[in-house]
């Protein structure tokens, strides 16, 4: 599988083996990522659960200052409903 992003003047994408991957059905989608996901390992695993959270989840940053050090903490939260199997 050829994987590319790609980012023009006026044009923005990704190609799945130079087919557009907007063009496959959302079966062929969901198993693209279920591939490039069961291929990973470690930290690139972390980071992959990381970016998921950061994109579709909920921002609730804290209005107050850590009375520690005076930053803000940042947490998302992303809720599904996905029944997970033991």
């Amino acid at each position: 599988m050829k994987l590319k992003v790609y980012n023009y003047c006026t044009d923005y994408g990704i190609t799945v083996d130079d087919k557009e991957f907007n063009d496959y059905s959302k079966e062929e989608q969901v198993s693209f990522i279920k591939d490039i996901i069961s291929n990973i390992e470690g930290y690139d695993l972390f980071k992959i659960m990381e970016a998921c959270i950061e994109i579709l989840g909920v921002n609730e940053d804290e209005t107050s200052p850590c009375e520690i050090c005076g930053h803000y903490n940042s947490t998302i939260s992303l809720e599904m409903d996905i029944k997970r199997g033991v």
